[in-house]
């Protein structure tokens, strides 16, 4: 049975933007999947842009709309390079909407890196000075952070696309009764707009209609973290403390008005009391000749395992829907840039996936990473799959296999334990830190 709306009263959590909170490292990486957003490109300069540098390549020119503020669109400009001119790919964007792109910076890419075929991938993290128009014409202003990617899709090197997404979230406090609780707003669109809201057939209230959720995550059980199944979408009403709220946010975000209502909650996954993790099963153990096995590139060319007999080779079974195992790639990254040199070759598998979502993490990466990414062809059949062969229950498992193929370690898990092992079996193997 539904509380009455009128046995509680309305409740109100005033929150700040946190610019990096989505972004690689940040409180909520890996929690959602990527909203990335096309930026159409034209080649006819618009007015607006009074002063250009000298550019190495063809300039292609675009745009995005931020906020509802009356400065809301930034102009930006895109050059295209040939595959021997890697180097020279620049992103010019009018921080500053002064139409002057030539005292915003240089234009270089922050992640810059080359692939197969002359593929060449870029991402870059940009602090912007987003405007709103709130009730009663009230200005306010806050800075939002954006990340910009620029690919071309695993089928066509020659097509490259501009997208971007936010990487920014409004935190703050929600004053329950029992004890106040963290909250974080995500805006749906990457148009830093928060003021939507669905009715109970799915229609906008307000705002624009959009398949994607208004993501909302309250810490319920304020273990000082959010979990999956503390995430609500903030277009519908939500049970919180015993009585149902209907949720209202400022179209900047900054406000997000909890008022009581009859309407019928929203279902979300039940929040889990902590509990220690079962122990994983073991996995293949050390001295084992480890199986041999084909996986995919992109480009869907096989690689063999034992194409690399007589070296050190390190497996990381991994996947795009595993957070942990996103979260321990900067380790192994670590580990590829300090020893390719000497020997070392990683080669991440992505097992118990769809195809189609490791192509999306090829064209977005969520984790910038340079060792090989591979395709296991039997990772819908738990069976038949690269995984199996190893005895694999879980991810992030990781292999290091020695120069006479025989395993070295087999370790499961992103924790600091599997760090170690990892760091000691290279050691032990002639490859110290």
């Amino acid at each position: 049975m539904l509380a009455s709306a009128g046995a509680a009263e309305s409740l109100t959590a005033q929150l700040a933007i946190d610019p990096k909170i989505l972004a690689d490292g940040g409180e909520l990486w890996g929690q959602l999947q990527p909203v990335n957003d096309l930026v159409k490109l034209a080649p006819e300069r618009p007015a607006a842009i009074t002063k250009e540098p000298t550019y190495a390549g063809t300039p292609r020119y675009g745009s995005i709309r931020l906020g509802n503020g009356p400065r809301n669109t930034f102009l930006l400009v895109v050059v295209q390079e040939s595959a021997r001119q890697f180097a020279q790919r620049r992103l010019y964007l009018d921080a500053n909407q002064n139409g002057d792109l030539t005292d915003d910076g240089d234009g270089r890419w922050q992640d810059l890196w080359p692939g197969d075929a002359g593929y060449c991938a870029s991402r870059s993290f940009v602090t912007l000075r987003v405007s709103w128009t709130v009730a009663e014409n009230k200005a306010t202003s806050a800075d939002y952070g954006v990340a910009f990617f620029y690919n071309a899709p695993p089928a066509d090197r020659q097509a490259y696309a501009l997208t971007f997404t936010r990487t920014s979230a409004r935190v703050g406090k929600l004053p329950l009764a029992a004890s106040p609780v963290r909250v974080a707003l995500i805006d749906n669109d990457n148009d830093a707009l928060f003021d939507k809201a669905l009715d109970d057939q799915g229609h906008a209230r307000r705002g624009r209609a959009t398949a994607r959720p208004l993501s909302l995550f309250i810490d319920l059980n304020n273990d000082g973290t959010f979990g999956r199944g503390e995430r609500f979408d903030a277009r519908g009403p939500i049970a919180l403390d015993g009585a149902t709220y209907e949720i209202a946010a400022s179209v900047d975000g900054a406000r997000l008005t909890f008022t009581p209502t009859d309407r019928v909650p929203q279902q979300v996954r039940a929040v889990v009391p902590a509990r220690p993790p079962a122990a994983p099963r073991p996995v293949l153990a050390a001295g084992e000749l480890a199986p041999d096995f084909t996986a995919l590139t992109s480009d869907n060319k096989p690689v063999k395992l034992s194409d690399y007999r007589g070296q050190l080779v390190l497996v990381d079974f991994w996947a795009t829907w595993c957070g942990p195992c996103k979260a321990s790639m900067p380790h192994v990254e670590a580990l590829h840039q300090q020893f390719q040199d000497r020997g070392l070759v990683v080669l991440g598998v992505c097992v118990w996936d769809d195809r189609a979502k490791f192509d999306e993490w090829k064209l977005f990466p969520e984790v910038t990473t340079t060792y090989l990414k591979l395709f296991d062809p039997a990772a819908r059949n738990n069976a038949k799959s690269i995984a199996a062969g190893y005895k694999v229950s879980g991810i992030p498992s990781f292999f290091l296999i020695g120069r006479d193929g025989k395993i070295l370690l087999g370790a499961v898990g992103n924790s600091d334990a599997t760090k170690q092992q990892l760091d000691e079996a290279l050691a032990a193997a002639g490859l110290k830190l």
